[in-house]
C-alpha cells in the first residue's frame, strides 16, 4: 500500500522546483519520481517511495503519482493538450506550498530530486524518454513486469552509485555539480582534440596504449562522483572516466593493440579504428560562485 502522504510530499517539492512548470505532465512526473527511486535505490539499496514500479507500454509506470496529487488539496490538476494533440495532465502545487518546500523532504532525499531534476530538466520529452529507457531497470526487464529495482541493483553491483560527495556535503548544488561535470568532459574533450596539448602537458600525458596521431575524441564521460574541493579562492575538481576516440588509417595500416576494427572485418586491415581509454582530470575553477565557473583551468591529464 503505496504512502500517499510521503508520495505527495515527493511530488510537491518536484513541482515546487522543477524549473519548467509547463512540462510537468503525469507522464513526465511520474518518470521523474521513478528515477528518484533508482537513483536513491543506487545509493543507498532502497527507494524513496513504497511504489511497485511496472514497466508497461510507456515505460515505467503506475498510477500512484497522479493518485496521491489528486487526493491532496495541496495540488491543482490542469486538462490540456500536449504537443501532439493528445490529452494531458498537468499537475502544479499551491504557491504558499512552494514556499514551504525545503521543509517537505529530508535532506537526503532534496539531494536526489535535485540531482534527476539538475540531470533532466535540460532535456525535451523525447530524449528524457531515451535517458529513461536506457536505465538498468528498463534495459534488463521485459515489458509487462514489474520493475524490482532493489533486486536489480543487488544482481548488479556496477549499478551501486553513491550520491556525489560534494552534493551529499553541501559544496555545491546538484545543479552545479551536474554543470561542472558536463564542462569538465568537454574541456576535457577539447585538449584531447588539440594534437599540440599533449606536448605541452605538464606532467606530460601518460599512457599504456599508443594513441594515433590523428585520433579524434568522440565523447568523454566521467564517473558521476568526481570530487571538489574548496582551496582558497579556487575549486579544485579530480574525476575519473573514460574517452572514446576513432582514427582513420591508411587500407594496409595493421590494427593496433587495444583498437576496435569498424570498416571490414575479413581481415587485419582497416581503415576507422576506434578505441576507449581511462582517464583522470585534474582541473580549477573560479569560487565560491560555482555557477558561472567557466572558463575552467585544466592543471593536469594522465591517461591510463
Amino acid at each position: 500500500m503505496t504512502n500517499h502522504r510521503k508520495l505527495a510530499d515527493v511530488v510537491a517539492y518536484l513541482c515546487a522546483k522543477y524549473p519548467h512548470k509547463s512540462e510537468l505532465s503525469n507522464a513526465r512526473l511520474t518518470k521523474l519520481v521513478y528515477l528518484a527511486d533508482w537513483k536513491s535505490v543506487q545509493d543507498s539499496g532502497q527507494q524513496i517511495t513504497d511504489i511497485d514500479w511496472f514497466f508497461n507500454n510507456y515505460g515505467p509506470w503506475v498510477p500512484d503519482v497522479i493518485d496521491a496529487a489528486t487526493a491532496d488539496g495541496r495540488f491543482g490538476i490542469r486538462r490540456d493538450l500536449n504537443a501532439y494533440g493528445s490529452p494531458r495532465l498537468t499537475v502544479a502545487v499551491a504557491p504558499e506550498v512552494a514556499a514551504e518546500a525545503d521543509s517537505l523532504v529530508d535532506r537526503r532525499t532534496a539531494n536526489v530530486l535535485d540531482l534527476v531534476m539538475a540531470e533532466t530538466q535540460g532535456m525535451y520529452f523525447n530524449p528524457f524518454i531515451r535517458y529513461v529507457y536506457s536505465t538498468l531497470p528498463v534495459r534488463v526487464t521485459p515489458k509487462g513486469q514489474p520493475l524490482p529495482l532493489r533486486e536489480l541493483r543487488e544482481h548488479h553491483p556496477e549499478a551501486e552509485t553513491p550520491i556525489p560527495d560534494a552534493v551529499a556535503n553541501g559544496v555545491i548544488s546538484a545543479n552545479s555539480y551536474v554543470l561542472l561535470r558536463t564542462q569538465l568532459s568537454q574541456l576535457t574533450a577539447e585538449r584531447l582534440l588539440d594534437p599540440e596539448w599533449t606536448h605541452r602537458a605538464d606532467p606530460p600525458v601518460v599512457t599504456t596504449r599508443m594513441l594515433l596521431p590523428d585520433l579524434r575524441i568522440q565523447r568523454v564521460t566521467l564517473h558521476p562522483n568526481f570530487s571538489v574541493q574548496h582551496d582558497g579562492e579556487l575549486l579544485r575538481l579530480t574525476g575519473n572516466g573514460a574517452a572514446d576516440g576513432s582514427a582513420e588509417v591508411p587500407a594496409d595500416a595493421q590494427v593496433p593493440t587495444g583498437y576496435q576494427a569498424d570498416a571490414d572485418d575479413s581481415g587485419p586491415w582497416a581503415t576507422h579504428l576506434t578505441t576507449r581509454f581511462a582517464l583522470t582530470v585534474h582541473a580549477s575553477g573560479a569560487a565560491p560562485t560555482v555557477q558561472n565557473l567557466r572558463p575552467l583551468t585544466l592543471d593536469a591529464l594522465q591517461l591510463g
